[in-house]
């Protein structure tokens, strides 16, 4: 089958509305999850409603970005 358009994401970060701590069975680099870096997240709130969170990264030689956690720490808040 061919595909127009495809995207992909990893770690899910907030499952049923519970933070998802243990990375393990998506293999994602400890460095990638720990450190800062520009980010891009999407969720569905159980309302239906779609949530997309972009941050930058590294902007001016100031470190910026989000690391994995503070990412699925505020897709939690935003429901």
């Amino acid at each position: 089958q061919e595909l127009d358009h495809i995207v992909g994401g990893t770690p899910v970060l907030v499952q049923a509305a519970e933070l998802v701590t243990d990375f393990s069975s998506e293999k994602t680099l400890r460095s990638f999850l720990l450190k800062r870096y520009a980010r891009t997240a999407v969720g569905i709130r159980a309302s239906g409603e779609w949530v997309f969170a972009v941050f930058e990264g590294r902007f001016y030689g100031i470190l910026g970005g989000m690391s994995m956690n503070e990412l699925a720490y505020l897709m939690l808040q935003l429901g």
